[in-house]
């Protein structure tokens, strides 16, 4: 199993977050096998491996000024400190070319991955580790196609569906692109799971993707669908969901 994890600010982690929840409950443990996240899911995968709770999260931003470029680090690194996991990695842009990379947490601090894949231009400074400064990857969303090869792929955006509009369109459709390259070259099943229509509802405008209060309302419904999601992949693949899934 492989996970990638897409983008969304506190939305995107509300989302994937109460989905990975849900999934985890039911049997499917998704930091069992490689975690791929893009801003908001790279907040998502190292809170996964590292026991780190939605709320702890929340509390943290929340004692952040955020109406100035923040250093991201200053809070990625309260809830993470110098814990590597290999399991993890983190996409980016590396300055200045703005090439798409992986940041690995076999090599670097969850820390630092999550806030070089978290640090968008004009909300936050760029992040260093070395000599490279890196900023959020923003238009790629989710960079599906960078997952390693596995028997089942888990795929959870936050930007799909109806979310702002012809956004999450075209959002979902880079996304679908990506899965569908991820497939030519490994073969293999994919769980996709986006926001339906009823929780892109919770969401009115570009600036509801950074409110709190959004992010809370998100995660239990983004649980519940979790649960839907997973009922809905044990009857379409009662073979792999036996062999994978801890309670079958």
């Amino acid at each position: 199993m492989a996970t990638c994890l897409g983008s969304g600010g506190a939305f995107g982690v509300a989302f994937i977050m109460g989905v990975l929840d849900a999934f985890a409950d039911r049997g499917l443990d998704v930091a069992e096998g490689p975690l791929l996240g893009s801003s908001a899911g790279a907040w998502a995968a190292a809170a996964r491996v590292s026991g780190v709770g939605f709320e702890e999260i929340m509390h943290t931003w929340e004692a952040h000024q955020w109406n100035r470029p923040v250093r991201v680090i200053d809070i990625t690194r309260p809830l993470f400190g110098q814990r590597r996991d290999a399991r993890v990695t983190g996409m980016a842009l590396r300055m200045p070319l703005m090439r798409r990379v992986p940041v690995s947490g076999a090599s670097h601090p969850l820390a630092d991955l999550v806030a070089a894949s978290s640090s968008p231009p004009r909300m936050a400074k760029p992040h260093r580790i070395g000599i490279h400064r890196y900023v959020d990857s923003v238009a790629r969303f989710t960079s599906a196609d960078r997952s390693p090869a596995a028997r089942l792929h888990v795929v959870v955006t936050p930007l799909g569906g109806t979310v702002l509009g012809r956004l999450g369109g075209f959002a979902e459709r880079t996304t679908r692109y990506e899965m569908a390259r991820w497939r030519a070259r490994h073969g293999g099943t994919q769980l996709f799971v986006r926001p339906t229509r009823a929780i892109a509802g919770l969401v009115n405008d570009t600036e509801a993707l950074f409110r709190i209060g959004t992010a809370r309302e998100t995660y239990p419904v983004a649980y519940q669908l979790g649960e839907q999601c997973l009922d809905r992949f044990r009857l379409r693949h009662p073979d792999l969901a036996k062999e994978l899934l801890t309670d079958d």
